[in-house]
């Protein structure tokens, strides 16, 4: 790792240098995200390089308190015959909570990139189901200048039952990976996580359920491994 630079409550882990790649480690040094708190994360791969880039545990996000809430933006330049997987952490929204965030990734032709994405229906084991106020998250993936993948994500219990078919389907979790320059996908075989592919403009899509995140975790880096 050439640059690192962060401000608190965000901290940049020592990277682990493993056997073909760089293990970045994004830690959170609070109890999560508080009412008005903005994170900005860039992230730039240089080329040539290969990384992945992870959380530390779970994204806490806390009641807004009548403000807006939490923000994030990200942003991901992934070089010229480089590889990324971005694994930020899962998210768990308590009640009465709101969070809106921006990804925005540019990647070159003959890039590699792996993205997952985890949310929680909030805390469930405290009867907190879908009592966050609202959730937004908007992904798009560019190859060069062209937008090739466009997620968005808009989530507000009061106006439409996030249970329902088409969101969460009677589980607890959702998880989103997006992987380009992987070729033809393989859904690995699983009791405990439903899983869809589709193509998007350039590279596929993974839509998951499960009722645990480190179901969903640990599913996405079985992908990986066979990526």
């Amino acid at each position: 790792m050439s640059d690192c630079r962060f401000t608190a409550p965000l901290k940049v882990a020592k990277p682990f240098y493993r056997k073909n790649h760089t293990e970045v480690m994004i830690m959170q040094a609070s109890a999560g995200l508080l009412d008005g708190d903005e994170y900005d994360i860039a992230l730039d791969v240089a080329d040539g390089a290969r990384a992945a880039v992870t959380g530390q545990s779970y994204a806490k996000l806390f009641r807004a308190n009548g403000g807006d809430g939490a923000r994030q933006r990200v942003r991901i330049d992934v070089g010229e015959g480089s590889s990324l997987g971005w694994f930020p952490s899962p998210v768990i929204p308590f009640a009465g909570s709101r969070f809106a965030s921006q990804s925005d990734i540019y990647l070159h032709e003959n890039s590699r990139f792996f993205l997952c994405d985890i949310l929680a229906c909030g805390r469930a084991g405290k009867g907190e189901r879908f009592a966050f106020e609202s959730y937004r998250s908007r992904t798009a993936v560019h190859v060069g200048e062209k937008l090739v993948f466009l997620d968005n994500t808009r989530l507000i219990p009061s106006e439409r039952d996030p249970s329902a078919v088409g969101f969460f389907e009677g589980r607890t979790h959702i998880g989103l990976l997006y992987m380009y320059g992987c070729g033809d996908v393989a859904l690995p075989e699983s009791a405990s996580v439903e899983a869809a592919t589709s193509d998007a403009a350039a590279g596929k899509c993974v839509r998951l359920l499960a009722d645990s995140a480190q179901a969903l975790s640990d599913y996405a880096r079985d992908m990986v491994a066979a990526w």
